[in-house]
């Protein structure tokens, strides 16, 4: 494969007057593309923008100019808020203790700052950033962490082990995260998420009827069906799915899909499943939830005509 020659950079006048030239018919593209090295993609571009009017060699200086203008005003903002914040670092570390200068540069060095620049900044060598003290974290014993842990708490409640570690960190107690983690999961000290109840049942006045299934697997197909109904999530909301499951078998044996949750789409799925398994009528149990959808009337008399 040869190899790639330099990057050429061509002028505004030159790609203002090849496009003229192609435009009025002087010279074809490829002779154009020949003569001068350019490939057919970089001059149908070229073309693009004389067509536009782009390539106007006044606009395009001008056009430059406002662009560099920009990302020069850019840096020197990005400069001055990077300065702002090595200012503001440097003097939080002056006359401050190696531990302190050490809790600096890990909790609140700005993040464009690497670690070595950090200690540069402030005259901490890294070597000392990186030391830890065994002693300090051993004489720390877990009933005095599990104080810690549990005054941290009082004031933050709803604080996992990272951020305790953080907070230790800032309150000048360097400890594992790790061995965190497992204090507060031995002491039980995590945070327990609220489990929300939604009740979607009984929550109408038709009829309700005692559980026949007790959740026995039964012997042969057709003799317990379970329904149920649940949601799919779609990108524009969500879909209903109502199934019902032979209990033996646990195959589905018959759904149907809706984007409301009402008596029909439960009647359609019973209809399916009745359609494919066709069982003997008194012969089988349907099992389900106490919804209004299966306690209504139409559906308690589809179940006397078919199950």
């Amino acid at each position: 494969m040869p190899a790639r020659g330099s990057y050429r950079r061509h002028s505004g006048e030159f790609k203002l007057q090849l496009c003229t030239d192609i435009r009025t018919g002087k010279i074809g593209r490829r002779d154009a593309s020949r003569t001068h090295g350019l490939s057919a993609n970089l001059l149908q571009l070229w073309l693009t923008q004389y067509d536009r009017g782009d390539l106007n060699e006044e606009e395009a200086a001008a056009s430059v100019v406002a662009e560099y203008e920009a990302k020069v005003a850019a840096l020197e903002r990005k400069v001055g808020q990077l300065t702002m914040e090595l200012d503001l670092l440097k003097k939080k570390s002056e006359a401050a203790s190696r531990e302190r200068r050490r809790a600096i540069i890990h909790c609140e060095r700005p993040p464009s700052c690497s670690i070595r620049q950090g200690c540069k900044m402030i005259d901490l060598a890294r070597s000392t950033f990186y030391y830890r003290s065994k002693a300090h974290e051993a004489a720390l014993s877990d009933d005095r962490l599990v104080d810690l842990i549990g005054d941290i708490h009082d004031e933050f409640p709803g604080y996992g082990y990272r951020r305790v570690t953080l907070e230790l960190c800032h309150r000048g107690y360097r400890v594992n995260h790790k061995r965190i983690a497992r204090v507060m999961r031995e002491r039980h000290l995590g945070v327990k998420p609220r489990r929300r109840f939604v009740r979607t049942t009984d929550n109408h006045s038709n009829p309700v009827f005692p559980n026949l299934y007790r959740n026995r697997i039964p012997a042969n197909p057709n003799e317990v069906w379970v329904a149920d109904i649940t949601y799919i999530g779609l990108v524009s909301g969500f879909a209903y799915l109502a199934a019902i499951i032979d209990a033996c078998s646990r195959r589905i044996v018959g759904y149907a899909v809706s984007r409301y949750i009402d008596t029909e789409l439960a009647l359609a799925a019973l209809d399916v499943a009745v359609e494919s398994r066709r069982p003997k009528p008194g012969r089988c149990i349907h099992h389900s939830d106490r919804g209004c959808q299966y306690a209504s009337a139409a559906y308690r008399e589809a179940l006397d005509d078919t199950v």
